[in-house]
């Protein structure tokens, strides 16, 4: 039991200390629409950006948060960097990952939000 604890506790730490220190999201972008011009004319590109958030405690408590703001500014800062002006957003998701392995995850909740848009320059 002293065992399980110790492992938990060292699990939130490194976790902790990893996701406030970089923030854990990915970015992928396609744009390859075979000619196809997008509503407003031009090309856009395709983004799509996952935040990886912790939550502890059935995914009550956030030692990282995953939420749509955090989100939207890592997808808006990745356009930026990528030398965009304007965003379309298409659509959002957000999944808190209680039942991946329980009961571990019960305490430790890993949570996934995903923002998919257009990025025009």
């Amino acid at each position: 039991m002293k065992f399980s604890l110790t492992l938990i506790a060292s699990l939130i730490l490194i976790l902790s200390a990893n996701c406030r220190s970089s923030q854990i999201a990915v970015s992928e972008q396609a744009n390859k629409y075979n000619g196809v011009a997008s509503i407003e004319g031009g090309s856009p590109t395709l983004q799509k950006t996952t935040v990886i958030g912790v939550h502890l405690v059935f995914g009550i408590i956030p030692l990282y948060k995953a939420d749509l703001d955090t989100a939207l500014d890592r997808f808006t800062k990745e356009a930026r960097e990528r030398g965009n002006s304007k965003v379309r957003i298409v659509n959002t998701t957000k999944e808190v990952g209680i039942w991946y392995l329980p009961p571990f995850t019960f305490f430790v909740t890993p949570v996934f939000n995903d923002i998919v848009g257009e990025v025009y320059r």
